[in-house]
């Protein structure tokens, strides 16, 4: 009987590794135009990771420009000038650092807010997960003390400091302070001149190790686009991907991936792959933005925000498409986003109509902080210059005036009537989206489950 058992287990086991085996196998029936496209895809906020990074931590030609492990603060709200980022916030000025943790800690000090108004430390890896948010939401206002160490560091962690883990070596640190507006200006600065980035060594009285950033260079991928392979392949060398990606990761060894990658020596046949790749990941994250073709959740012409934003795991075209609409974009229990370029009758939105978004009462955005509707031009997805600079309206707006208890927004590219001139969101001539902002959602914003009211034209 006992050698019976253990032949039993022994068929068992077999059994067990083959079927384990044939689930964890790859697919070796895609080509390397399909692998290409899924590495594309797979890339696409690495390559928006690694630009960014050069034109703010590397090219000192940049107004913006702070060397890696160095604060850079923008002191005053977003304006059509600013172009650094697409789709920027009107109402809280940034704060931003690209960060290398592969020889050394960074310590984060942040001040005691006494005026407890809303502010946030987002910290983004390469492939843009939040991996951890300090801030009015999470920390509150008291202030502290924090070490933000590699996924690999190990070292003494000093009194007084909090240790937080990046999942990548390379990351970002963007810090949003609400502004109350031209006069709250020097009170917004003093706040930001409270926050203190340096590395553990400084910290501790010594000298800044060395930070290797040759690897970074100005890669210009409009006349060889095949570049953009080399940018996604050096990001995944410099910062692994999680435990649970490294398998797809693997595949893009096909392509030639790996520490000897080289666009140039690759054979015809790679490189039209390549080549065709990129067009198809493209058209992939093209088409997740259409929601005619039931990609996307729509309500009253707004596009509802995908639920696992900043925290993607395996998803990497919600991932992808993320990173075109909004590069280093919100975790929904910080804020949610929701995004318009259509009326409620589906029609693309324009400074030739005129709109008016209806709230009842009971349906203004319930939010711990703030909400807003902002105004983006469509072809270059920034702020828009206009009469009286306004770039965004919402519940923290100067003016608002109320009807019973319920709002109306008017949106159009003349200024109306004097009576709605308070309630008034200036639009360009041209085509238009918005982004609807609200920080500190209630858990039914979260879920989705909030009805938010669409644009209707004005006859």
């Amino acid at each position: 009987m006992k050698k019976l058992i253990q032949s039993l287990l022994s068929v068992l086991i077999i059994v067990l590794v083959v079927i384990f085996s044939s689930c964890t196998k790859k697919d070796d029936t895609k080509s390397l135009t399909e692998i290409a496209a899924d590495a594309y895809v797979y890339g696409r906020p690495l390559l928006e990771s690694y630009e960014n990074i050069y034109s703010f931590a590397i090219d000192s030609k940049n107004k913006q420009y702070a060397p890696v492990n160095e604060l850079y603060i923008i002191r005053k709200p977003s304006t059509p000038k600013d172009t650094w980022v697409v789709s920027p916030n009107a109402e809280t000025p940034y704060m931003r650092s690209w960060i290398d943790l592969t020889n050394d800690a960074i310590v984060l000090i942040i001040p005691k807010i006494q005026d407890k108004r809303y502010w946030v430390c987002q910290l983004m890896d390469v492939y843009t997960n939040n991996f951890r948010y300090l801030g009015a939401r999470t920390t509150k206002w008291e202030g502290g003390k924090y070490l933000l160490t590699g996924p690999e560091w190990k070292g003494d962690i000093p009194e007084g400091l909090t240790q937080i883990k990046s999942t990548t070596n390379n990351c970002a640190m963007l810090g949003r302070i609400y502004s109350m507006g031209t006069e709250d200006i020097p009170a917004l600065n003093k706040i930001q001149d409270g926050f203190k980035l340096m590395t553990l060594s400084e910290y501790n009285g010594g000298i800044a190790k060395a930070v290797d950033t040759k690897w970074l260079k100005s890669i210009d991928i409009q006349t060889n686009p095949l570049k953009i392979y080399t940018i996604i392949n050096e990001m995944i060398l410099k910062n692994p991907p999680a435990r649970e990606e490294e398998q797809d990761v693997e595949a893009f060894k096909a392509l030639g991936f790996g520490k000897d990658f080289n666009v140039n020596t690759l054979s015809e046949e790679t490189k039209k792959a390549l080549t065709e790749g990129i067009s198809i990941g493209k058209t992939r994250i093209q088409n997740q933005l259409l929601p005619e073709d039931g990609k996307l959740k729509k309500y009253n012409g707004w596009l509802m925000p995908n639920e696992n934003v900043g925290n993607f795991g395996r998803l990497y075209l919600s991932r992808a498409v993320v990173t075109v609409q909004g590069y280093m974009a919100n975790s929904p229990e910080e804020a949610v986003y929701c995004y318009a370029a259509t009326d409620v009758d589906q029609n693309p939105l324009t400074g030739e109509n005129k709109y008016t978004i209806h709230f009842d009462k009971d349906q203004l955005p319930k939010v711990d902080f703030f909400w807003s509707v902002t105004m983006y031009d469509n072809e270059n997805k920034l702020l828009i210059e206009n009469e009286i600079d306004r770039y965004s309206i919402g519940n923290k707006t100067d003016g608002l005036e109320y009807k019973d208890g319920s709002l109306d927004i008017y949106i159009q590219s003349e200024n109306p009537e004097d009576s709605k001139t308070s309630n008034w969101l200036p639009a360009p001539k041209k085509a238009f989206y918005l982004i609807l902002r609200m920080y500190g959602p209630s858990q039914k914003i979260i879920n989705g489950e909030y009805d938010i009211p669409g644009l209707i034209v004005n006859k």
